[in-house]
């Protein structure tokens, strides 16, 4: 080989441990370089030095995890990197096809990692360098209502399972990232606004009660029932009780029965939103109008009903001349525009 191409093809490979050592696609934890193990899914930048016909951009794994070469056909690509793939390419090629083969693999794009549970836009979303939970889950649109940064895992495509995650936590490509529903509790009976109550560590029975508007003007304060794993407990003077996730919190209602029925509560986006007098025969738009009427941000596709019952039962998006009966808890939701 003449001299001038000896030094071409050192300079060559000096320019290839350059190039790896100063590649700026590394996220913290895992290197997507030379070190990254490709997938069904990554396309590669395959350059062979001086053969033109040999080298692609963009060249897919197909689904069987094999990318196809001129010469030497197919190339397995399962649990390697794509410095494994260098060195395979620079043998085969040099088993009877190429004198001394100079080849450089890089990742042109990724695969997709996949974003479930409590997210707007559930599915498979594009990756791109230096990912993390925080922005998986801003390309997912958001969390839901229910959604919670704190209740967040991920599966690795290795199968290795992360549930100690925070916002920080590297997200890459394939994993499966699992947004889960926050814990909740349910507060019933007298209080304004009987619901689910997001569960916060340390919560009392007392802050719980608060959160649900507090007491009615008939709940009778010495009759509170917690329920928890099926067992139901009087906690009328242990208010300073924690509460768990799934508890029940039942105020009871000094008022008879008949008495304790005849009353609708209105929350959400309403001027006024309590508890009103049931009059019979009441649609949801007569009790929004007693609840003086929708808020500026109002969405009359967002109505939901709560109706009580064993179990209790909601409506979502409920009509405006849906019968209201005594005991119903309306919630009108924000429009997002």
């Amino acid at each position: 080989m003449p001299r001038n191409e000896h030094l071409i093809h050192w300079l060559f490979g000096i320019l290839l441990a350059l190039a790896t050592l100063l590649s700026p696609m590394t996220v913290v934890g895992q290197s997507v370089g030379q070190d990254y193990v490709v997938g069904t899914g990554d396309s590669l930048n395959i350059q062979v030095y001086g053969e033109p016909d040999l080298s692609f951009d963009s060249l897919p794994i197909l689904d069987e995890g094999v990318v196809v070469m001129p010469l030497i056909g197919e190339i397995r690509t399962a649990g390697k990197t794509v410095r494994d793939l260098e060195s395979e390419l620079t043998q085969r090629l040099a088993d009877g096809y190429l004198i001394q083969p100079r080849v450089s693999v890089s990742v042109a794009s990724y695969r997709p990692f996949f974003l479930v549970g409590e997210v707007r836009n559930p599915g498979t979303v594009r990756y791109v360098n230096d990912m993390n939970v925080r922005k998986a889950v801003v390309l997912g649109g958001g969390l839901t209502e229910d959604g919670d940064m704190n209740q967040v895992s991920i599966e690795r495509s290795n199968g290795r399972v992360l549930n100690d995650v925070d916002e920080t936590t590297p997200v890459f490509p394939g994993d499966i990232v699992t947004v889960s529903s926050r814990d909740t509790l349910a507060v019933r009976g007298a209080v304004q606004y009987p619901n689910e109550v997001a569960y916060q560590a340390g919560m009392t029975i007392d802050q719980a009660i608060s959160l649900s508007g507090g007491f009615a003007a008939d709940a009778d304060r010495s009759r509170i029932m917690l329920e928890r794993g099926g067992t139901v407990t009087d906690v009328s003077g242990a208010l300073a009780t924690e509460v768990r996730p799934n508890d029940i919190v039942t105020v009871n209602r000094s008022l008879s029965e008949d008495a304790a029925k005849s009353f609708f509560f209105v929350k959400g986006e309403v001027q006024r939103g309590g508890r009103y007098e049931y009059a019979a025969g009441m649609t949801v738009e007569q009790a929004i109008v007693i609840a003086g009427g929708f808020s500026d941000r109002a969405s009359t596709r967002k109505i939901e009903i709560r109706r009580e019952g064993d179990p209790p039962v909601t409506m979502s998006r409920v009509d405006l001349t849906t019968r209201v009966l005594p005991g119903d808890v309306i919630t009108v939701g924000a429009s997002l525009f």
